[in-house]
């Protein structure tokens, strides 16, 4: 942390000649980390069996197997939080390089982008030639806090909620991705309880923002095809978010806790802007433009709103408890139940009278059990997903939502499911190092156990070293919704040996083999699916 000079602040208004200087003390707190990690994956593809992974490019004409995946990045995350006295604040969190892979930006000379003439890398930027951009604002927003007991926050943050099924915070190292809403929200406290609403808007529809004019601010076309969230919290006790970057309150000895808190949002769409009908509006409106934020840019005569009638539920429970019977052992039961239920009226455009409703239910279960014997800790992960018979898992493959008139299979089969009852885990929620994270995307359709053990090998003033072994085992809720349709996931063992330094240094080398089963196995061959192994190594720096 480190203090400004307090500036003198005028009053500005109709009174500003009357208003007397103000001297208001500003200070700013800030965070940041700092990481370097790599990745070597052998395998991937599964051999004859399924998996979205591809397998590694081999020589023109050369049929020596190339089987290993190899690549790495940095980033740079910051955040920071300007303090404008007491009350007010204004947060920023910035990424730098995020999930960029190193060397995909080479300089180019003479036409030749490979990098074979000139030695260095270019910035990327999503105005040139690549997907993202060198720097990007991950959240904006002012805070303030009333009268001691209320607090108000505006702009786009971000957002948690329990273990991070639903809404996940991405604050691990080798986390992505990161839950960000735009709204505003209001939290105070009332007869113990911490209650919040919050009021967002997740898409904004058809705007007058064109890329060739990006100046000014654009106005948005329609407030029918808005999609916006209504959010409520309740509990008691301490809040995952307020942990993020610090400890959970400690337990006395021979003491215990309870922490508890209700989730639910609440979101609609009367109408939609995202399926512009342009063969029926003329040549005018045939070329397509992607704005900024990914969003089709046309005239206003262009647009076409597609009645959407989108109703979703989304309710979560968390709940953690925490024991301590003895000075050197804290006991952890923790569980969150997160659930998606809705309707949909129309998915997408369609010819003719066909109609393409859906209806939602889907449920999640994760359960976080741990034994810290200071020093060492052992305890089990388990968890479910609901799955659906469709072709596609949905986070990596495919989705089983809209036809696409890619794959004739999958989109008669999404036309005769007039429900989809599968349940995603945030991408965020890592349980393993391939089989939820690499092959399936994420937790969906299945239901796994994993037990741990953890330990310190060496603990001194200039040093810790770590060591922890996990073992997953995971099964499929529905088989006939898997790759392979069959049973059984398979089996996963992780290792890693840590090393943590005084100064907020780390490294970390993993590795995992996945055995997999009848559920990833070839899905027109029936041949059973390859070992895979991955491999990764971590650097990170964390300072505040």
């Amino acid at each position: 942390m480190f203090v400004l000079l307090a500036p003198e602040v005028i009053a500005q208004g109709p009174y500003a000649d009357d208003a007397a200087k103000v001297r208001t003390p500003t200070w700013v707190n800030h965070r940041a980390s700092f990481r370097v990690l790599g990745h070597s994956l052998v395998g991937g593809d599964l051999g004859p069996g399924e998996s979205p992974i591809p397998g590694a490019i081999t020589v023109d004409g050369s049929d020596e197997p190339i089987d290993t995946m190899s690549w790495a990045n940095i980033r740079l995350r910051y955040d920071g939080k300007l303090n404008l006295g007491a009350r007010f604040g204004v947060h920023l969190g910035l990424d730098a390089l995020d999930n960029i892979a190193l060397g995909t930006g080479p300089q180019s000379a003479m036409g030749w982008h490979d990098g074979l003439w000139l030695d260095g890398q270019q910035p990327p930027s999503s105005n040139g030639d690549a997907f993202r951009d060198s720097l990007r604002v991950r959240q904006l927003y002012g805070s303030w806090r009333v009268m001691n007991w209320v607090d108000v926050a505006g702009g786009r943050m971000n957002d948690h909620f329990g273990l991070g099924l639903q809404r996940n915070w991405g604050a691990c190292e080798d986390c992505g991705r990161s839950t960000l809403i735009d709204g505003v929200r209001v939290a105070g406290s009332a007869m113990k309880m911490n209650i919040e609403f919050a009021l967002e808007t997740a898409v904004t529809g058809a705007t007058t923002e064109d890329p060739d004019h990006p100046m000014g601010q654009p106005l948005d076309l329609s407030e029918q095809d808005d999609v916006s969230t209504f959010v409520f919290r309740i509990g008691q006790g301490s809040d995952r978010r307020k942990e993020m970057y610090g400890q959970a309150p400690v337990v006395p000895v021979g003491g215990s806790t309870f922490d508890w808190q209700f989730f639910t949002s609440s979101t609609e769409q009367l109408v939609s802007s995202s399926e512009p009908a342009e063969a029926a509006l003329g040549s005018a409106c045939e070329t397509e433009r992607v704005t900024a934020g990914g969003v089709t840019s046309q005239p206003q005569d262009c647009w076409e709103l597609l009645r959407r009638g989108a109703s979703l539920w989304r309710p979560g429970l968390w709940t953690r408890a925490r024991w301590r019977p003895d000075p050197v052992t804290t006991v952890r039961v923790e569980a969150e139940a997160s659930g998606l239920f809705g309707d949909l009226a129309a998915v997408q455009r369609l010819d003719g009278s066909e109609s393409d409703a859906k209806s939602l239910s889907g449920f999640g279960l994760a359960l976080e059990t741990e034994v810290d014997k200071v020093g060492w800790a052992f305890g089990v992960d388990a968890g479910f997903a609901t799955g659906d018979d469709g072709r596609y898992l949905g986070y990596l493959d495919g989705q089983n939502l809209a036809e696409t008139g890619e794959d004739l299979e999958a989109d008669q089969r999404t036309l005769e499911d007039p429900e989809l009852t599968s349940f995603w885990f945030n991408r965020d929620y890592h349980l393993d190092l391939i089989l939820f994270q690499r092959i399936l995307g994420g937790v969906t359709n299945a239901i796994y156990a994993k037990p741990w053990v953890s330990g310190v090998i060496l603990d001194t003033e200039s040093a810790r070293l770590g060591a922890r072994l996990d073992v997953l085992y995971a099964a499929a809720a529905r088989p006939s919704g898997t790759p392979g349709q069959g049973k059984h996931y398979g089996v996963e063992i992780d290792g890693r040996v840590s090393l943590e330094l005084p100064e907020g240094f780390a490294f970390e080398v993993a590795g995992g083999v996945l055995v997999p089963m009848d559920a990833l196995q070839g899905r027109l061959s029936g041949e059973s699916a390859e070992p895979a192994t991955l491999v990764r190594g971590l650097l990170s720096w964390r300072f505040q």
